[in-house]
């Protein structure tokens, strides 16, 4: 994973660097205010004003009132504490508890369609599932942010096959977690309160996200927030 601190040690410095270093700093953010952050005006309002930091840094570099390491520095110093060994390990939890997720609703989903739906949607949240399980539990252990497991590094093969390169493989892994995720919670599935006598009506079915425990949707939609600052890590790590 890209970091303010590998982009700073980046030679010939430029403006461009420094937009780059505010847009990683602006995602942080808004990861970071998912999962600490429960009040909504207080969220959108910690968002503003890392924005507002971030921007006023750029406008700076541009006017000449700074130079872009001086930018870049003073990027790097507010975003210390989001890159955290603490926010680390949370970061790398919630993987570990979303690829458990994954992993069991491939299996229902398997199970509930006798084997049906297991090719076309079962099958890959498991695998998915299963890396995801893998990747965080390795990075708990060993104290990292940067395992691959087998599933991403067949994208990066598959990719790279393709001509492209192996961020190539990880942008497409990590569309198609959110896309899992996205569909996850769309699919109508059986409403925890519908009591079938004969057969289920279309009543008696709600989309997945109504379904789910207030605990499990907050633990996916932060799941689904780092996942997307990520995503948004590779995208730029591939504008270089």
């Amino acid at each position: 994973m890209r970091t303010l601190e590998a982009g700073s040690q980046t030679s010939g410095q430029n403006l461009e660097d420094v937009r780059q270093a505010a847009a990683l700093l602006k995602g942080q953010a808004c990861t970071v205010a998912a999962r600490t952050i429960s009040d909504g005006i207080l969220r959108l309002q910690f968002n503003r004003d890392i924005a507002y930091f971030a921007q006023g840094i750029v406008s700076d570099v541009e006017r000449g009132l700074k130079t872009a390491e001086q930018g870049l520095a003073a990027i790097k110093e507010e975003s210390n504490w989001f890159s955290h060994p603490a926010m680390i390990k949370i970061e790398n939890s919630l993987g570990l508890v979303g690829g458990v997720g994954q992993v069991a609703a491939g299996v229902g989903l398997c199970y509930a369609s006798g084997g049906f739906l297991c090719v076309t949607g079962g099958a890959a949240l498991i695998s998915h599932g299963a890396n995801n399980i893998y990747e965080s539990s390795r990075n708990l252990i060993k104290g990292r942010s940067d395992s691959e497991g087998w599933v991403r590094q067949g994208y990066q093969e598959a990719a790279q096959a393709a001509g492209g390169t192996k961020t190539d493989g990880n942008v497409a892994y990590l569309v198609t977690d959110l896309t899992l995720s996205g569909w996850g919670l769309t699919r109508k599935v059986v409403s925890p309160e519908a009591r079938k006598l004969f057969r289920y009506i279309d009543e008696d079915f709600v989309r997945g996200f109504k379904a789910m425990t207030k605990q499990a949707l907050r633990t996916e939609i932060s799941v689904n927030v780092i996942t997307f600052k990520n995503l948004t890590l590779e995208i730029l790590k591939d504008d270089e």
